[in-house]
């Protein structure tokens, strides 16, 4: 195929308004100009992600490890094998959202997932789910290399996607168990874990405390609640 033909769809991680100072509709502008043709948000699939856990959780007993956190699967990998038979079988939403948007735009399109979580190269690398992971920093390199401006001057572009559900995009913040300590109390003493689903990650606060950038945390906290407000 030509590679002027090819399609470009973005997937963007629900954390996006921790590190991003704009509308959220300003940064889809920014990555159509990048030359995305499609920008979706990987928040539309979690609706199709709880669905897929609650049906899992019904039909299993004892606790479930689920799928979101690269790390976590990577540290079960390599220092808890014997806590394998507790990983989730649903898809992460990046592999979800993957798979939706081959079946959508095309086998031949080029998916690139963008997320604050430099381990998601690392679950693409297994998994293939999309064709290549690019964290916030890079791509806020990538726009100012393109010489876009300011990304508060833009006009908004509508995403390609519908999220049913506005707390969805929130789902990272209110998942499960955060921070290094408390999921290594978990994984040595799997008795610490709830029957049904865990959701464990790795990092403190989640995803959208990895987006942050630290010298203005407190404003990008704020900002997550009220990026679509503005």
């Amino acid at each position: 195929m030509n590679g002027e033909n090819i399609i470009r769809i973005a997937s963007l991680a629900p954390s996006y308004p921790a590190y991003f100072s704009c509308h959220p509709e300003q940064l889809v502008t920014a990555l159509k100009l990048l030359g995305f043709h499609f920008v979706e948000e990987t928040a539309s699939v979690v609706g199709n992600a709880v669905d897929m856990r609650l049906s899992e959780a019904r039909k299993r007993t004892g606790p479930i490890i689920g799928s979101s956190c690269p790390r976590i699967a990577e540290e079960i990998r390599e220092g808890w094998p014997g806590l394998s038979d507790l990983m989730s079988d649903v898809p992460s939403p990046m592999e979800l959202h993957g798979s939706m948007l081959r079946e959508r735009y095309g086998a031949d399109c080029k998916l690139t997932f963008l997320s604050p979580c430099p381990w998601k190269a690392e679950e693409n690398n297994i998994k293939n789910c999309v064709d290549e992971v690019v964290t916030f920093d890079v791509l806020e390199e990538m726009i100012l290399d393109a010489g876009i401006p300011n990304l508060s001057v833009l006009k908004r572009t509508p995403f390609d996607s519908i999220v049913d559900d506005p707390v969805h995009r929130l789902s990272p913040l209110v998942m499960g168990v955060h921070g290094f300590d408390e999921c290594i109390k978990r994984l040595d003493d799997p008795r610490l874990l709830a029957e049904g689903y865990n959701e464990l990650l790795w990092c403190s606060g989640g995803c959208f405390r990895t987006a942050l950038k630290k010298e203005e945390s407190d404003i990008q906290i704020e900002r997550v609640f009220t990026a679509w407000e503005e």
